[in-house]
């Protein structure tokens, strides 16, 4: 395993004039990043010019040579493209004048590319992790879930838990684990109050689900279904059934 990369968390912010940063002379993109699609731009741009507040979001930026060399974006290109297209004809007391950025010191381009991977293989925020002002958990319950679901994690590993949550049966994402359990309001519901009441009580819903027969399992699954599915469907049963670990086959349990 590699070192710990800490100069990921050096990044500073700070409101970068955006005539700046849009200028692709003094603030290029980097040159490894996706394609940029105009239409997403104008999107952006749509939906913020009726709008009075600032571009939402951080602007990343990489700078090399200790602050006097190469500056790139790296993240947020398409908010960058949106905001030449609302300044055109902007005065200088537009909430756009300044943008906020995050400027990280590398010392090479090989930090650039592991710090654009570190970007985006972060997960968008649940609402779970909300503030519970905004309909989020309350932080105690936000505590418990996280114990309660990190239990599951230590229990069956990554073998079962992976680190997208878009991953597919049998596997299971512990943060969407977490979010859907606050969206059913698991907690309150089954008078769970502690980390460990929680595990046992996924425990007891995955013996449950152990305890289903093939053909119980297929009638789980949806009426038209293609030979593909079929056999995608069959592999994941068989690795829950070797790691002993079911509730990534399906959402359904939550409510049964």
């Amino acid at each position: 395993m590699p070192p710990p990369q800490s100069w990921m968390r050096d990044g500073q912010v700070y409101a970068m004039p955006t005539t700046q940063l849009t200028d692709a002379r003094i603030t290029p993109v980097w040159n490894q990043q996706r394609s940029f699609r105009l239409e997403r731009a104008e999107a952006i741009a749509k939906a913020k010019s009726n709008s009075m507040t600032g571009m939402p979001g951080v602007v990343t930026l990489y700078e090399l040579g200790g602050g006097n060399g190469f500056r790139a974006i790296i993240d947020g290109q398409h908010r960058v493209g949106a905001l030449r297209l609302l300044l055109r004809g902007a005065d200088s007391s537009s909430p756009w004048s300044r943008v906020l950025v995050e400027v990280f010191p590398l010392q090479n381009e090989a930090q650039a590319e592991a710090l654009f991977t570190e970007i985006n293989s972060a997960q968008p925020v649940q609402m779970v992790d909300m503030p519970a002002s905004a309909g989020g958990a309350a932080p105690a319950d936000r505590k418990c879930l996280e114990a309660g679901v990190a239990l599951m994690v230590a229990q069956f590993g990554s073998t079962m838990f992976k680190p997208s949550v878009q991953c597919k049966a049998p596997h299971m994402n512990g943060d969407r684990l977490r979010d859907m359990l606050f969206q059913r309001d698991v907690m309150t519901a089954h008078g769970l109050r502690t980390p460990e009441q929680l595990h046992a009580w996924l425990l007891a819903r995955n013996a449950e689900l152990a305890s289903l027969t093939d053909e119980a399992w297929a009638a789980r699954m949806p009426v038209k279904r293609s030979a593909s599915f079929d056999s995608a469907f069959s592999k994941a049963l068989a690795k829950a059934r070797d790691n002993g670990f079911f509730l990534g086959m399906d959402w359904r349990w939550l409510d049964e």
